[in-house]
């Protein structure tokens, strides 16, 4: 074997391992921090109105209160700014003001039905006394337009003030009607809705209501059950006729069909 055929069937020289390169160092992972907390929400001032009176309903909670919209001076009982008068400028005049609004109202827990009645047949015949009065100015009016002298005459007696007493004689006459009306209806429906119980008390009237509604629902279960008896034996009596026809072969089952 020569030195060529040696050379080409020998392996080739292996080589050396070389190093691994050395990884880099990474810097150590910052412990991480907890978020600072959130502040506490301001506490709310009380208010007299309720949730649902204020804006946001139920979600007013959440929000918080705007300090442009109410005014701490006048303490927990006042009103939005918007809403308060130039007159009130410390919790002492809200105060006074809430005082008056409650006496003011206070005999309206009072009143009775009677006191109701009593209250609108009043105004309600002095509405229709001022309606009458605007009328009879508007009357009086008319009668002193100057006719004579044509449409100029027509036109400079007429006076703005005077025709407008016929509308507000209409309005003030609608609303007399409607509190008297009213009054009258309150009044005298609870009368003669007693005196209607006692008379139908009397007569028996819901007794014989009774009785003749079971003796309606008697005669109509009768009149039912002989009609449903005439009509099967109505049936009975056409089904036999029919029975008869096709047994006699008068009465053909089916036709034979054309050709």
């Amino acid at each position: 074997m020569s030195r060529l055929d040696r050379a080409t069937s020998s392996p080739p020289p292996m080589e050396a391992p070389s190093a691994e390169p050395a990884l880099p160092d990474m810097p150590a992972a910052a412990p991480e921090t907890a978020p600072p907390a959130a502040p506490p929400s301001p506490a709310r001032t009380p208010t007299k109105y309720p949730a649902m009176m204020q804006s946001g309903g139920a979600a007013l909670a959440s929000v918080p209160l705007d300090d442009d919209a109410t005014d701490a001076d006048l303490g927990p009982m006042a009103p939005p700014k918007f809403l308060v008068p130039p007159t009130v400028t410390s919790a002492a005049d809200v105060q006074t003001h809430q005082e008056t609004f409650d006496r003011a109202f206070a005999p309206l827990a009072s009143l009775t039905a009677d006191d109701v009645v009593v209250g609108c047949a009043a105004h309600g015949a002095e509405y229709l006394s001022s309606a009458q009065d605007h009328l009879g100015r508007f009357k009086e009016h008319v009668r002193a337009v100057d006719v004579a002298h044509g449409p100029t005459g027509v036109a400079s007696s007429l006076e703005a003030g005077e025709l407008a007493q016929l509308p507000v004689a209409a309005a003030k006459g609608c609303v007399g009607l409607s509190l008297y009306s009213t009054a009258t209806v309150a009044r005298f429906t609870p009368v003669l809705l007693r005196a209607l119980r006692y008379k139908m008390e009397e007569w028996r009237v819901f007794d014989k209501a009774a009785a003749a509604k079971e003796i309606a629902v008697a005669k109509a279960k009768e009149v039912g059950g002989k009609a449903a008896e005439g009509v099967k034996k109505g049936w009975k009596w056409l089904k036999a006729k029919i029975d008869e026809k096709r047994n006699g072969a008068g009465l053909p089952l089916a036709e034979a069909p054309k050709q």
